[in-house]
């Protein structure tokens, strides 16, 4: 009888081993999301979009958005240009260099504030032209003078090989078609996986 209890307790030490070996694989994150994934907030990219952002010119602490940008590639730099659109379709834009590694935040009422609207991300080499460089992810926190605040991760869009750019013109034209010298695809509708009641206190 010795024996048999003997090689049970075992047994369960052995079970017990091997749930534990199988949660700490679990915490490994796995591998990177590749390029041709549609877009989302939970993958590295060379645009990103924040939905939306706002700031209270006057009064920052009630009504304004922090805005964080992280270079996730640990040897390279990243040139970003930043355009801020406003709900009346006028931008603002600005640039921001990433070193290796860094994250970058900032409060939407010192760059643009006053303004409600969303922001677009693109990662550009030195003259400005658009880079693949599908290494960028980033999130904000936005808060409105009513109460609502949200945590919102951007969502990201990678490039698909080389993008075309003449340097020498003011302008380039980009394109979320999927196809190789432009970004994932990008949405025409919103799915919702749930939506609370306003009987629930949801407004």
């Amino acid at each position: 009888m010795r024996t048999s209890r003997k090689l049970s307790q075992i047994a369960f030490i052995f079970f017990a081993l091997l749930v534990m070996a199988a949660s700490a694989l679990a915490a490994d994150p796995g591998s990177p999301y590749p390029a041709s994934s549609e877009v989302s907030d939970q993958k590295a990219g060379s645009v990103l979009i924040y939905n939306i952002y706002t700031s209270n010119a006057s009064g920052g602490n009630t009504q304004n958005t922090r805005v964080n940008i992280t270079n996730t590639n640990l040897t390279n730099q990243a040139f970003v240009h930043l355009f801020f659109v406003s709900a009346d379709c006028t931008i603002a834009d600005s640039y921001v260099c990433l070193t290796a590694a860094q994250t970058a935040s900032f409060l939407a009422s010192d760059v643009d504030p006053g303004t409600k609207g969303y922001i677009v991300a693109v990662a550009v080499d030195n003259l400005g032209c658009p880079l693949n460089f599908n290494f960028l992810i980033g999130d904000e926190y936005v808060k409105f003078a009513s109460g609502h605040a949200a945590n919102l991760g951007a969502e990201a869009f990678a490039a698909q090989g080389v993008l075309p750019c003449d340097p020498n013109q003011p302008s380039v034209d980009i394109n979320f078609s999927g196809a190789t010298g432009g970004y994932n695809k990008l949405p025409r509708a919103l799915a919702v996986s749930n939506f609370p009641s306003r009987a629930d206190g949801n407004d």
